[in-house]
């Protein structure tokens, strides 16, 4: 790996130590060992299983795993903020650490992006093996963010992405929630977004730990907060003057 990789997978995890070891190694097999020069940033956030302990067994074994820690669980937003804050490449993949985002699938979304064809290639889950609580919280936010922000994109929710390293820099992922707005974001500051279908699978170990329908009320204000954080976005449409 050169000093400056190619590609940075920035993925937040919180008590996942049964998953750790296959995520690795699907990263590896499919990402690292394909030809492309990546680095992995994983970001305990705040575990209290054995994630930690196994982060730094792993990152041992792997000099391109890079591994931090927060203390205190800060949600999945500043996770993958610090993620992106440690990234070294020149571009940004995103990815759960659940497994259930296939790995494989952040390589033909960096050829699209890598082209110039996007700023942002996002995913779509056609086939989803979410449960029935996660697939309506998920129906009631897209209608949310269609309704309040006039977002389109297909599946917002899904993790598996790649966008350019300056995108990714721009995101106010410090903020609560706004790991969910990421392609809505980038299209309403201006970012080119395509998305491409990609694959999905049940979940092997563990339990979910972001996001459920008790949090409906918290996802309207973020679709509101959203809404006032584009209403303030400015930026010059031609380049500036020099005088």
């Amino acid at each position: 790996m050169s000093e400056i990789p190619e590609l940075s997978i920035a993925v937040p995890a919180r008590d996942e130590e049964p998953n750790l070891a296959a995520l690795v190694d699907e990263v590896r097999r499919s990402v690292v060992e394909t030809g492309v020069d990546a680095e992995l940033v994983i970001v305990d956030d705040g575990s209290r299983d054995g994630t930690p302990a196994r982060l730094a067994e792993l990152a041992r074994l792997h000099p391109w795993l890079h591994a931090y820690r927060l203390e205190e669980p800060l949600g999945q937003s500043a996770a993958l903020a610090l993620a992106i804050a440690m990234a070294r490449g020149r571009f940004i993949g995103m990815l759960d650490a659940d497994l259930q985002n296939d790995p494989a699938d952040l390589v033909p979304l960096l050829a699209l992006v890598r082209r110039g064809d996007a700023e942002l290639a996002q995913g779509v889950r056609v086939v989803r093996h979410d449960t029935a609580g996660r697939k309506l919280a998920s129906a009631i936010g897209w209608a949310a963010r269609r309704l309040i922000l006039g977002d389109l994109t297909r599946d917002t929710g899904c993790t598996t992405r790649v966008l350019t390293e300056s995108l990714a820099r721009r995101l106010p992922l410090h903020l609560r929630g706004l790991h969910r707005f990421v392609p809505v974001y980038a299209r309403g500051i201006g970012a080119r977004v395509t998305e491409i279908p990609v694959g999905h699978r049940p979940r092997r170990a563990g339990l979910t730990k972001y996001g459920n329908v008790s949090r409906g009320a918290a996802g309207l204000v973020d679709c509101l907060g959203v809404r006032w954080l584009l209403s303030r976005h400015r930026a010059p449409q031609s380049p500036p003057r020099h005088l």
